[in-house]
């Protein structure tokens, strides 16, 4: 019985140990995986950098738990933003882009509304589950992505969408749960349609 008892408990360990992110450039075969440069999460004035700080290291570890990708070091990307300079990233032109060689795939992510969405501007019907007064608030985060293909000798545009998360707040002050978890489902569903198209 003890050593049942014992291997239990040392597969419980096992189970709730942090999971391994793969910060490799290469797979176990030894083949270069696609090198993303994933830019700093930028915003229109909805959000704090504390915040867009949060919602970069989310995706990041969302990527690299996947182990399809290699993100190289920040510092890296920094260098070729600072040598781009100020640039309109979701504009047609894709002259921007060779700034970024030596990348297979260049993702920019901006967000449009990081906050709660008040319930008269609120168009449609929707439902309260928790026990609330009958106007509900929503708190919301809507974001513009963008990724392109740096392969070949001519960029292109992969993806460009607009992917929005929000969850009924029925308090006067927003819930810091409430937060993470339209952020963590934000970064979710960017991190699933990204890693489809890698």
């Amino acid at each position: 019985m003890r050593i049942w008892y014992l291997l239990f408990i040392c597969c419980a360990a096992v189970a709730c140990s942090p999971r391994y992110s793969d910060f490799f450039p290469y797979d176990n075969e030894g083949v270069a995986k696609p090198c993303v440069a994933l830019l700093p999460v930028r915003t229109g004035g909805c959000s704090t950098p504390e915040r867009l700080g949060q919602i970069d290291q989310a995706l990041l570890s969302r990527l690299m738990e996947g182990g399809m990708v290699f993100v190289p070091a920040a510092d890296s990307i920094q260098r070729s933003l600072e040598v781009a300079g100020p640039c309109n990233y979701f504009s047609r032109d894709l002259s921007f882009c060779r700034y970024y060689q030596g990348y297979d795939y260049l993702v920019v992510i901006e967000l449009i509304h990081d906050g709660v969405i008040p319930a008269g501007s609120v168009g449609g019907e929707y439902w309260c589950y928790d026990p609330c007064p009958l106007s509900c608030d929503l708190y919301g985060i809507q974001a513009r992505v963008k990724a392109i293909s740096l392969k070949g000798d001519c960029p292109r545009v992969i993806l460009q969408e607009v992917t929005q998360v929000q969850r009924v707040v029925c308090a006067q002050s927003l819930n810091p749960e409430d937060v993470r978890k339209v952020t963590d489902k934000l970064v979710r569903d960017i991190g699933k349609r990204l890693e489809l198209l890698f």
